[in-house]
């Protein structure tokens, strides 16, 4: 299940990746670069999720009395997520749930078991179906992270 598991993880990632857009052009880079004194790039894992939640959140602030059960779903999903991509903390600590970096790195000592990989596919076909609900206006706000 570990290979399942792998593959899984670098779904989820590549989704994460790409709802942030695609490079920006030459001229906003070399803008962007000179106020921050370092490269822009898109983030992976943690904090992809952490930025695409509170973008996300950010865009839709006034709609949550509304939209109270997409929100609560987001939000499990966003939950779900940051588990599953949380901070290793240099592999001193084993943990309860399966996390992407001591799988990936090698530092998992116990065995994936089929009911990670369970979480994981669901964890995959809900940030599907969020990507899916999103509108182009959602996107567009969302591409702006980087």
């Amino acid at each position: 299940y570990k290979s399942c598991a792998m593959m899984l993880y670098s779904l989820i990632d590549g989704r994460l990746i790409r709802l942030q857009g695609g490079p920006k052009t030459e001229k906003e880079n070399l803008e962007s670069a000179k106020k921050t004194k370092r490269k822009p790039a898109r983030y992976s894992g943690a904090a992809a999720v952490n930025r695409i939640n509170n973008k996300y959140n950010e865009v839709h602030e006034d709609d949550i009395k509304a939209w109270f059960f997409s929100n609560l779903t987001r939000e499990n999903l966003f939950c779900a997520l940051a588990v599953l991509y949380a901070n290793g903390n240099d592999f001193k600590e084993q943990p309860a749930v399966m996390n992407r970096n001591f799988v990936d790195h090698g530092m998992l000592h116990r065995k994936v078991r089929r009911m990670d990989c369970i979480q994981l596919f669901l964890a995959y076909y809900n940030f599907l179906t969020f990507e899916n609900r999103l509108t182009a206006e959602d996107r567009k706000e969302l591409k702006g992270i980087v």
